[in-house]
């Protein structure tokens, strides 16, 4: 990615709105700070896989996501953009 900031497995921190709760999760690409992109592989792209990009997206204030699914015949096919 010449000429791009990226960051892969990135460590993402934030606080909920319990007091003294940190949560962590780790993020598969952050690029530019403005995209996370989220890697599967899986026999169908579920609501819960599309939760946990938006979740992502909205507790690293990140603006958008991109989920890839690797197990389509056509990538293409595999490709679902998120803004919010």
């Amino acid at each position: 990615m010449s000429g791009w900031g990226s960051s892969s497995n990135g460590r993402c921190r934030w606080t909920t709105k319990e007091p003294g709760s940190i949560a962590a999760t780790e993020l598969l690409v952050l690029v530019e700070n403005r995209l996370i992109v989220e890697l599967k592989a899986v026999e169908h792209v579920l609501g819960i896989h599309q939760a946990q990009l938006l979740t992502y997206m909205k507790l690293a204030g990140i603006p958008t996501g991109l989920l890839i699914n690797f197990n389509v015949a056509v990538l293409k096919d595999g490709l679902h953009r998120f803004v919010r």
